[in-house]
């Protein structure tokens, strides 16, 4: 058993924007891709998998420091902790063949 501190993954735009399939959780666009903070953090949000999620450009700046509700932009689909198959795309976008075998099925998908 390797112990593994699973509460600890380290967000970053590219585990963001690979956890969210590369798509905006506005508007499904996939180009000019930046990050935004669901609840702002100057509303008390916080820099947490729950709160962040991949965005264009446009989106971002039309939703602004405004909350979800405001402005009638929720994200498609809820914002949580990827599961470790992203973080090993993220590390390794070719997944060598004899690792296959001990990855969940959907790191091979992916």
């Amino acid at each position: 058993h390797v112990p593994r501190d699973v509460h600890r993954r380290k967000i970053t735009r590219r585990a963001v924007f690979a956890r969210d399939g590369w798509t905006c959780q506005y508007c499904g666009s996939r180009s000019s891709l930046t990050v935004d903070h669901v609840v702002p953090r100057s509303k008390g949000g916080s820099s947490t998998w729950d709160n962040i999620v991949a965005s264009c450009a446009p989106c971002n700046r039309r939703k602004g420091d405004s909350l979800p509700r405001q402005v009638g932009m929720h994200p498609v689909r809820k914002p949580r902790m990827p599961g470790p198959q992203v973080f090993i795309h993220v590390a390794s976008p070719t997944i060598p063949a004899a690792w296959r075998a001990w990855l969940p099925h959907a790191a091979e998908a992916a």
